[in-house]
């Protein structure tokens, strides 16, 4: 081992001074938005069980569980993305359209989706595909719009995508322009 090492120490020094690692995440990874004390998130867990038999198919068991979690980063939704208080209604409408405009364009309602007909309108789109070879489902109506920020944009807002907000999603929070 006394060997390998010094072979080790003499091969280093050979190649001299070499440039920083480009792979390493610090030379990538800008720190200065964090708090100049930030530390890495840790978790620390404890678990231990006693187990005894008392009669004949009869056991104690009593355990002991902790975790100690430190300097988890927390985010606050401060737009309430999902919220239903802040339901965005001409995105919903429109959701419902566009749903049924991609699946069953044969029978839109007269006049087009409105506050008024809309539980009519989906009712009657499930109800005529109910015994279709793909069935609607609640999903269609999500991915066309009928869903929350979060999900529907993955976390970001509406202009991301070049949506407004009454032709994106139905629950985009109290500013469905900021996102998450």
């Amino acid at each position: 081992m006394a060997d390998l090492q010094a072979e080790y120490i003499a091969g280093t020094a050979a190649v001299g001074p070499t440039e920083a690692n480009p792979n390493f995440v610090g030379n990538t990874l800008m720190l200065s938005p964090y708090y100049p004390n930030f530390r890495t998130a840790r978790s620390y867990q404890m678990n231990i069980g006693i187990q005894r038999q008392l009669a004949k198919g009869g056991v104690l068991t009593v355990d002991y569980l902790r975790d100690i979690s430190l300097h988890f980063q927390f985010g606050e939704d401060v737009s309430h993305v999902g919220d239903s208080r802040f339901l965005e209604l001409n995105a919903a409408l429109n959701a419902i359209a566009g749903t049924e405009a991609n699946n069953a364009p044969s029978w839109p309602p007269a006049g087009g989706v409105t506050q008024a007909n809309a539980s009519t309108t989906v009712a009657c789109y499930i109800t005529a595909l109910a015994n279709t070879q793909t069935p609607a489902s609640i999903n269609e109506f999500a991915n066309n719009g009928l869903d929350n920020g979060g999900v529907y944009y993955g976390g970001f807002s509406a202009p991301f995508f070049g949506l407004t907000p009454d032709t994106g999603a139905a629950f985009g929070g109290i500013h469905p322009t900021w996102g998450v």
